[in-house]
């Protein structure tokens, strides 16, 4: 009795397991890279890089470059942010099903009307 009941749950876990469907959601394997600079031609190291209306962002090395990873298929709006500057946008990115759009470079433009946090020491 108990060899019958063992076989019957086996069959029906191989059942079950059988009729498990793996994730079919597609994964996103597509890159933004660029280069973000100041005005004068200087890299902008430090700065926060990103998608408009995604999670997804980068920060930029010595050499003010970047790269988004994971970006969904579409027209994008890639940002560049740093205190003390404007942002800067690139409208009409166009990202592929998969790949890599290369050279969405960003130039960051001062902002008259920053004023840095100050800390008071008494």
């Amino acid at each position: 009795m108990e060899l019958k009941t063992t076989l019957l749950l086996g069959a029906v876990l191989l059942g079950a397991l059988a009729g498990c469907k793996k994730d079919k959601t597609p994964r996103i394997n597509t890159q933004i890279t660029g280069t973000v600079k100041y005005q004068d031609g200087t890299p902008a190291m430090g700065a926060t890089v990103g998608v408009d209306g995604l999670a997804v962002q980068a920060v930029t090395n010595r050499e003010g470059k970047y790269t988004l990873t994971g970006i969904p298929p579409g027209t994008q709006i890639v940002v560049a942010l740093k205190p003390g500057y404007r942002p800067a946008l690139k409208r009409d990115v166009e990202v592929p099903t998969a790949g890599r759009v290369t050279g969405v470079d960003l130039v960051l433009e001062p902002d008259p009307n920053y004023v840095p946090d100050q800390i008071k020491i008494e």
